[in-house]
């Protein structure tokens, strides 16, 4: 596979995991700052790959504080353990994050039984 389309898979993969994790989060409910929490949670480990599973460990301690819902906290371990299988680091889950908050965001104007997932 050529590079090109290996970057616009994973490109794709990224928007895919941010519009179900965005659409899940406000569906369950989740608070504005929790998804601001789990961008922040990147920083907490200086690694820039070994990162990522802190994030998704991180997202599922915060399911069992009861802050995060349980089907948020499986995408958001899924969607970075598929970044770290796929060689990437902080930035691109970054951005990852940042996309989801945004769906997440702009699901406040519409009713929950209308998100798309």
């Amino acid at each position: 596979m050529s590079q090109q389309k290996q970057e616009q898979d994973l490109d794709a993969s990224i928007l895919n995991y941010a519009v179900r994790l965005g659409t899940t989060a406000r569906k369950e409910n989740v608070e504005k700052s929790q998804m601001e929490q789990l961008i922040s949670s990147l920083e907490a480990y200086q690694h820039e790959r070994l990162c990522l599973p802190i994030v998704a460990m991180f997202a599922r301690r915060q399911t069992a504080r009861g802050v995060i819902g349980r089907e948020t906290s499986r995408l958001v371990a899924e969607a970075m353990m598929h970044l770290y299988r796929m060689g990437q680091d902080k930035a691109r889950a970054r951005v990852l994050l940042g996309l989801a908050k945004w769906v997440y965001e702009a699901g406040e104007t519409l009713p929950r039984e209308r998100m798309p997932v």
